[in-house]
């Protein structure tokens, strides 16, 4: 059994990972993503059919709320979506009637077994089992919504434009989807640590603080996560484009004293590593202990790369190193009806060859090793 946090020398471990346990929704794209994933159309579809998940998921995944409001937000600390509980509306344009300005975001702890998924623990210390709580993997793994629109009125749920995003890429339609493809509300943090834990977070392809394809990393997991009460004692990443310099004038004051960072691309294997190219599993291990709560967060755009550390971490030869990682949050490059004039284009042209299905695969099995895996963006 994979031990996610407690220190060896404590006589026992609150924390102690059991069993992964899909919700109801998520089991039901386990069981019908293989179909599908055909195309834009039939993935819209079968969310059309779950409308009333999809609703109670937007209600749940609010972090800003007034008492007596029916409007409420989704808020990833860099965007926010608005979504009204009672009518199913869903904009991105502030409503009249919105929560008050100087209302702050919140924790995300949802606990909905029928929408969430969950982690169960074992608290070997006070005899007791818990869970968390983490969102399913569902649609595209990404926002749910991610492609599709959100119809007022009936709440239905329709494909974006004709089925093709290649022929959408500069049409007005894209860019009048609400959620759009940098959307990050869906994400559910950690909940907590424990007493004493430190807290590290590991980016492979940070761009820079505030900026990165798609969307920041650094400023949205130290954010968000700080919602939580994450406050990472180190964070230390890497892009091979970024210079040091640059890269040192986007962070903020209260984190230059916490942070490494490296201008350098990171390898796919440990024996391919080098000193101009890190393997990030074995630089993880060497910095923490399994005693350590740690993110890994992987985004460099290089499928090779990418799937070279992920097998590893599932390896038997990788078991050592994937006991340091409590969260991953990785992009899976794989061949997706939205995504693939993004990703199925340019240097990556032919490098993508598995499917939405065998990302559903990779995360499941991430997930019941004990890794909080999320499909990042």
């Amino acid at each position: 059994r994979r031990r996610a946090t407690g220190a060896t020398h404590m006589p026992c471990d609150a924390r102690v990972f059991q069993r992964y346990v899909p919700s109801a929704w998520e089991q039901l794209w386990l069981d019908n993503i293989g179909t599908w994933q055909a195309s834009l159309h039939s993935l819209c579809a079968a969310l059309d059919a779950q409308t009333d998940q999809v609703r109670a998921f937007l209600n749940d995944t609010c972090t800003v709320r007034e008492s007596g409001n029916d409007w409420c937000a989704l808020d990833d600390t860099t965007h926010r979506l608005w979504y009204n509980t009672r009518t199913g509306q869903l904009t991105r344009t502030r409503p009249a009637g919105a929560p008050l300005r100087r209302v702050q975001a919140g924790a995300m702890r949802p606990t909905n077994p029928a929408l969430f998924s969950r982690f169960e623990y074992l608290d070997e210390c006070a005899s007791r089992p818990f869970a968390e709580y983490i969102e399913p993997l569902v649609s595209q793994l990404r926002h749910p919504l991610n492609g599709c629109h959100l119809k007022d009125g009936s709440g239905g749920i329709v494909a974006a434009g004709q089925d093709n995003a290649r022929l959408m890429r500069r049409n007005q339609e894209l860019r009048s989807l609400v959620v759009r493809n940098e959307e990050r509300s869906h994400l559910v943090p950690t909940p907590q640590l424990q007493p004493q834990q430190r807290a590290y977070y590991f980016d492979a392809g940070a761009s820079d603080w505030f900026r990165g394809i798609g969307g920041a990393s650094l400023s949205y997991f130290t954010s968000m996560w700080a919602r939580n009460g994450i406050d990472f004692d180190q964070v230390e990443a890497w892009e091979g484009t970024t210079s040091l310099e640059k890269f040192r004038r986007t962070v903020p004051a209260k984190w230059a004293s916490r942070v490494r960072y490296h201008q350098a691309f990171v390898a796919a294997s440990a024996s391919a590593s080098a000193s101009a190219a890190p393997f990030p599993p074995t630089v993880i291990r060497r910095t923490t202990t399994p005693a350590d709560y740690v993110l890994f967060k992987l985004d460099v755009d290089n499928v090779e790369v990418e799937q070279g550390i992920i097998d590893h971490l599932l390896s038997d030869a990788g078991a050592a190193d994937i006991a340091h990682v409590d969260e991953l949050a990785w992009e899976h490059h794989v061949r997706n009806p939205w995504m693939d004039p993004w990703w199925n284009s340019g240097a990556t042209r032919g490098a993508i060859v598995l499917n939405l299905s065998r990302s559903y695969e990779y995360f499941l099995r991430l997930r019941r090793r004990g890794v909080r895996a999320h499909s990042w963006i």
